[in-house]
């Protein structure tokens, strides 16, 4: 179908509007503009110069009038596929990438072989997920360029991507075929030809080990081994492969090699070599190369492996690798997992020697890995105490204090610590800093004195000694942040912000600078701070804040998808692409969403006021008291726009003497200068004002609908994560959607049976179910299986029954349980906290005893005396008085 007569545009505007699409790609905006509308004056109904108009606009932060003159643009020329192309690159701008892939499939059914816009669709494809489409798209743009070796390698990334391994393989050989036939280039340069061949063969390689076939996969890595650059991933997946097929001595000696290459820190090659070591089959094997850090098989598989098994590991560790490098720390530490007893004695004091004799630090921590290692769990002093590893520990550390006195003390108080006894290792730590004179050394010392003093529940004391330590080094960002983290849990958070200001940029705003950075534990630590004190405004525009760091994190894809592709670096691209699809469970994420729906939960139980809210309360008022504050408030309105107006009139004019300054400029120095003196202005234009500080907006907001968004946000992509669960019960709860609420608590028991958040909610809705006589079936049945078929009260009386085993969580949360069901008397059950309380697990941390008087006040029990018992264990804790 032909253009209609007022979209064709006469020879001059047509060149015209071609510098305009060129303006716009060398981001020369204003320019852009001017362009646009001299086309404009001659041709005002042009769609496509109308829908470029606005694209500029839109990267001119002119939001509303750019997606106008978009719309305008559409409306006159709807068959134009450069106007919905650009639409759907103002969605892509905003995010809005389901409404972006619209557009840009209306524009391919009318110029469906045009390959930015295929390319531009492909983009959005693999950042959606859309595999099935992504394939398609990739496909048809290699049919539409199969001389380029991007379209290529995408599509088989696609197929790859999407679980088509053999179409995958067959691309990448037909690719290969091409390029060994001189059809077509790899790399303009010989050195980039070979490190992509390597990448592409690695790659390959990949895909087929992700197939299941292993044995291929080996066949195929010996075969491109001449080609391979990085030879140490090539062994490491030539064991690996080894590993899978249960060729054991073959996968030994390989990892052995990677060992000889100076991988002896590597953890992941200590697992691979034990794998080959222990013989574990292809499951158990798969799933401890997926582990972390320093996790090794001998240790977090010790208790299902025999004895002759681990000493086998150890043997090797001793004999063979000790002859590959006698130095290695590694090689030293790994085989302490496994041992115990008089062997683990005898082999830890010279490890233990050495490392006290140069003043390591973190010994301690080292050390206690050896007893966590074993699944006992370090936050359990009574546990940790029984251990005979923790018992070699200690008494080692008693008989080396010869070796280096002072660190051989610090060492014993990081045991002090672990087993609850602060003030014994207050006194320890005294001892150890009148030793020193070195700054740094000092440093380590009172910051370890801070967390004693914290954890003893002297907060403020606590601030002081890490404050000294920051002091002695004001250019450490670590002990910097830590003394952040201090202020603001003592509750100082001008202090707080004018402390880690200190590693910001010193011409902006602090708060701004830590926004920027994506500063997400301080914005967290500090949005805590905020919901404990009753500031839920500012709470809640921490937590958001988090959340916008994790929308951009999953953004940054777009940096990657064509970059990666075009460099070649395959198996990195892959890598990332599965990050981003966990990164939404990260444990930042959890906190801020968790966070923000506990703010909007409150805001629903405790309406804020019109004060609140930054408004006036004219409920209250009489109607001369109404009158003279509506008033008051017109006037404050007018002035503010009235002072928005100048500023806006008086950034006009300066934009305006700018402007006439550089068409000088341009007279003078050329138009290149021109767009570098456009760009500089670029970067050195001020942030944007932040309208709304307090976050009274965020606290405007709907909550049922906040708190719908967060939790569906959670069960998206944390199903797996109780919280998620937990707190989507106490949404559906407050709206009354008790169907959902009791699947929501199913999902959790599903997860963790023992939670003590599980067995509070699950009271709670059998209480509240009873108490408005539900009859809806479906309910009563879900309710029915999470109490076990018993009553909600004798649900609660079977578990204070089994209190006196129970941590000091557990105690409060029964507690409390039976005061609601109406089980027994307030006294009575003020004795299921107090009596044996202080000295259940759990007791040993103030934060615990803190909540545990909050629950006792909060159901009317005795805290006076739970408070009284807790003054004798914390002396220094100010907050029991």
């Amino acid at each position: 179908m032909p253009p209609k007569a007022d979209q064709v545009l006469p020879k001059r505007e047509a060149s015209l509007f071609k510098d305009v699409m060129r303006l716009y790609e060398t981001k020369s905006y204003k320019k852009g503009l001017k362009a646009a509308d001299q086309i404009l004056k001659k041709n005002p109904s042009h769609g496509e110069t109308l829908a470029m108009r606005g694209l500029i606009l839109r990267y001119m932060d002119r939001k509303d009038e750019a997606v106008e003159n978009i719309k305008k643009g559409l409306m006159h020329n709807m068959m134009s596929h450069v106007c919905w192309h650009v639409y759907g690159l103002v969605h892509r701008a905003d995010r809005n990438y389901m409404e972006a892939i619209k557009c840009y499939k209306q524009a391919l059914r009318i110029d469906k072989d045009n390959m930015q816009i295929l390319r531009d669709l492909s983009l959005l494809q693999i950042q959606t997920r859309d595999l099935s489409g992504f394939s398609s798209t990739r496909n048809q743009i290699m049919e539409l360029g199969p001389g380029l070796r991007f379209n290529w390698i995408a599509y088989a990334i696609s197929c790859h991507l999407n679980g088509n391994f053999d179409t995958a393989v067959s691309v990448i050989d037909s690719f290969i075929a091409q390029v060994d036939a001189d059809a077509m280039k790899m790399s303009e340069t010989e050195r980039e030809s070979d490190f992509c061949k390597s990448e592409l063969h690695m790659y390959k390689n990949m895909i087929l080990m992700e197939a299941g076939d292993p044995a291929k996969a080996e066949e195929h890595l010996i075969e491109v081994e001449a080609d391979v650059l990085d030879k140490g991933a090539w062994l490491f997946r030539k064991g690996t492969l080894e590993v899978q097929q249960g060729k054991f001595i073959e996968a030994e000696a390989t990892f052995l090699a990677l060992f000889s290459r100076g991988l002896t820190e590597d953890y992941r090659v200590h697992r691979g070599y034990q794998s080959a070591v222990l013989k574990l089959d292809a499951k158990t094997f798969k799933s401890q190369m997926s582990k972390k850090g320093m996790s090794t098989p001998i240790s977090s598989l010790g208790s299902t492996l025999t004895s002759e098994e681990i000493s086998r590991v150890i043997d090797k560790y001793k004999g063979t690798l000790e002859q590959v490098n006698g130095r290695s720390a590694a090689f030293k530490r790994v085989p302490l997992s496994g041992m115990e007893g008089e062997k683990l004695e005898e082999n830890l004091r010279p490890y233990m020697e050495k490392l006290l004799k140069k003043g390591v630090p973190s010994l301690g921590s080292d050390l206690l890995a050896l007893v966590a290692s074993d699944g006992v769990p370090l936050k359990d002093p009574s546990s940790v105490q029984a251990h005979p590893t923790f018992s070699i520990i200690e008494k080692l550390a008693c008989e080396l204090k010869p070796v280096n006195p002072m660190w051989a003390t610090f060492l014993e108080v990081q045991l002090k610590e672990i087993c609850g006894l602060y003030e014994e290792g207050l006194t320890l730590i005294e001892v150890c800093i009148g030793q020193v004179t070195d700054d740094k050394e000092k440093g380590d010392l009172l910051e370890r004195k801070a967390r004693l003093l914290k954890l003893s529940g002297d907060i403020d004391a606590a601030v002081a000694a890490v404050d000294s330590a920051r002091e002695l080094d004001k250019a450490d960002r670590y002990i910097n942040n830590k003394t952040t983290k201090y202020l603001l849990r003592a509750g100082k958070e001008d202090q707080a912000e004018a402390t880690i200001g200190l590693f910001t940029r010193h011409e902006a705003n602090p708060t701004h600078n830590l926004f920027e950075m994506q500063c997400s534990w301080y914005e967290l630590e500090y949005g805590r701070a905020m919901h404990e004190r009753g500031d839920i405004g500012r709470a809640l525009k921490k937590y958001v804040s988090v959340e916008k760091h994790f929308e951009d994190f999953s953004e940054d894809q777009f940096d990657f998808h064509n970059y990666c592709v075009r460099r070649m670096t395959l198996q990195a691209y892959v890598d990332i692409l599965r990050l981003e699809d966990h990164i939404w469970d990260h444990k930042f994420y959890i906190k801020a969403a968790c966070g923000a729906i506990e703010c909007y939960l409150h805001l629903a139980d405790n309406p804020p006021s019109a004060e609140d809210l930054g408004e006036s309360d004219y409920s209250k008022m009489t109607a001369a008291e109404k009158k003279k504050a509506k008033a008051a408030a017109r006037k404050k309105k007018k002035k503010q726009e009235e002072k928005e107006a100048a500023e806006k009139a008086a950034k006009e004019e300066e934009e305006k003497k700018k402007a006439e300054e550089k068409a000088k400029k341009e007279k003078k120095d050329g138009e290149d200068d021109e767009e570098e003196e456009e760009e500089k202005e670029e970067e050195k234009k001020p942030p944007a004002e932040d309208k709304d500080p307090k976050g009274l907006e965020l606290m405007k907001r709907d909550w049922a609908e906040e708190c719908e968004k967060f939790a569906s946000s959670l069960r998206l992509h944390c199903p797996h994560n109780i919280l998620t669960w937990l707190k989507s019960f106490d949404v559906y709860l407050r709206t009354d959607n008790l169907d959902e609420a009791c699947f929501a608590l199913n999902k959790a028991k599903e997860l963790d049976s023992g939670s003590v958040g599980l067995f509070e909610r699950i009271v709670r809705i059998g209480w509240h179910v009873k108490s408005l006589g539900v009859t809806n079936a479906t309910v009563n049945d879900k309710l029915s299986s999470l109490l076990g078929g018993v009553s909600v009260e004798d649900f609660v009386k079977a578990k204070a029954k089994a209190v006196s085993s129970l941590d000091l969580s557990w105690r409060c949360a029964v507690a409390k349980s039976v005061v609601l069901t109406k089980v027994d008397t307030v006294a009575a059950t003020s004795k299921i906290v107090i009596e044996g309380g202080i000295e259940s697990k759990g007791a040993h941390l103030v934060v615990n005893c803190v909540n545990a008087a909050k629950a006792l006040k909060g159901f009317g029990g005795d805290d006076k005396a739970w408070n009284d018992l807790c003054k004798k264990k914390f002396k220094r804790a100010k907050v029991f008085d």
